[in-house]
């Protein structure tokens, strides 16, 4: 993360405790290589910086050429205005600290399992590995919502014990596009989205169903109770593979009402090979659409999804085999998206974070 430092907040320092307080910001940042100071005045004649070490005027004039010779941009700002703002990320001197201190949290809605997604984009596409450092360090948490109803509750929590100032949040947002079809139009997050934006919080809504859906083929592994899934799953079109609920099938894609009445008519006919043309018939006309090319034997064995004991802690551990979860293999699952750059995207979302 890229953090400015104005000239004035300098030549605020009047006293002992107050230059304490900027030396240990100042470490705060330069600690371990955690953040990148900008300084993009010459700050050289304050006061204070005189009396600072002769190691700390080197990195201090290290960080200001630097700064002016490249085209950087602050992630956030410490200002003497900082006092005065709520939302953006400005911060006063003894804001900064609190800031600065606090780990990146990644926002997940479920933080053991998603976190294996999440790692492998950065495992995949940061050649740098400088997420898996600031890791180790204890400076990114994964952090559970319970569930996406209520991010935005765990938010507006956090947002109470920093004194109702939304600025305070280091937080990443990631929730899945939950679509079932392209067009599928899907507001339950509106309301996040709304103050997301509004709170200057970095967030991104997967272009595919769910985080599931990113994992490449051949990381599943095939046996007796997956083999004719992965056959049918590897018969489908990309894009019917982006929208495919994988844990639960077609037959998750309807309501109580929709179930009750193919039990029903199965039960009233006395035939269980009729249920999948039923369900067939049940589901909404964009997924039966966007289907409509699957063999009547593939929809079968797609009807009631993967079948993997404990689907929710098993399957993200897929994500976990970097002999085929890499970046290329990554790649060809969002080539064909209409943003093929969006694991990218998270990726650099997040290092401007850290």
């Amino acid at each position: 993360m890229n953090v400015l430092i104005e000239k004035e907040i300098f030549d605020s320092v009047k006293n002992k405790d107050e230059k304490l307080e900027l030396q240990f910001l100042l470490h705060i940042i330069w600690y371990n290589q955690r953040y990148t100071l900008l300084l993009n005045e010459n700050v050289f004649s304050c006061v204070v910086i005189q009396e600072m070490s002769d190691i700390d005027k080197e990195l201090l004039n290290l960080c200001f050429q630097q700064t002016i010779v490249s085209d950087v941009k602050a992630d956030c700002i410490i200002s003497e205005r900082g006092v005065y703002i709520q939302d953006e990320k400005i911060f006063s001197r003894t804001e900064a600290i609190k800031y600065l201190l606090q780990p990146l949290s990644i926002i997940v809605e479920n933080s053991l399992n998603d976190a294996h997604f999440i790692n492998a984009i950065m495992r995949s596409y940061d050649s740098s590995q400088s997420f898996f450092k600031h890791a180790s360090e204890g400076w990114v948490q994964f952090e559970n919502a319970g569930g996406c109803g209520n991010v935005l509750n765990f938010l507006m929590a956090r947002i109470k014990y920093f004194n109702n100032a939304p600025k305070f949040l280091r937080c990443y947002v990631l929730i899945d596009g939950d679509q079932r079809f392209p067009s599928d139009l899907v507001t339950k997050y509106d309301k996040l989205i709304l103050n997301l934006n509004k709170w200057n919080v970095k967030y991104h809504r997967l272009e595919k169903r769910c985080m599931e859906n990113y994992l490449p083929i051949h990381a599943i592994p095939k046996n007796n109770n997956t083999r004719d899934w992965i056959n049918a799953y590897e018969h489908l079109t990309p894009i019917q593979r982006d929208y495919i609920n994988i844990s639960n099938g077609f037959w998750g894609d309807l309501n109580k009402e929709q179930k009750s009445k193919i039990e029903k008519e199965c039960k009233k006919r006395k035939k269980r090979d009729k249920r999948n043309i039923l369900l067939r018939n049940s589901i909404h006309k964009e997924i039966r659409n966007l289907y409509f090319d699957v063999s009547d034997t593939n929809f079968g064995y797609l009807a009631l999804g993967i079948k993997i004991r404990d689907f929710k802690i098993k399957f993200p551990e897929y994500f976990n085999d970097t002999t085929n979860v890499y970046h290329k293999s990554l790649q060809e699952i969002v080539i064909h998206q209409s943003n093929p750059d969006e694991l990218e995207d998270i990726k650099n979302d997040i290092l401007s974070l850290i």
